[in-house]
């Protein structure tokens, strides 16, 4: 199993908020991801992943 230490790559600013850019191309997941929307923010409130759920 590899394991990623997103808190570096976010904290740093590699990473970016995805919340705007969700909005601006109006993708259409938030049906899909609607029972793990909540999990996938991280601790300020941002959505900076997008998880596999359900593929």
């Amino acid at each position: 199993m590899i394991e990623i230490a997103e808190t570096q790559f976010i904290d740093s600013g590699s990473v970016i908020p995805l919340d705007n850019l969700i909005e601006q191309y109006r993708i259409n997941g938030k049906d899909h991801y609607k029972n793990m929307w909540d999990k996938m923010k991280w601790s300020d409130g941002h959505i900076c992943r997008l998880i596999n759920w359900g593929v």
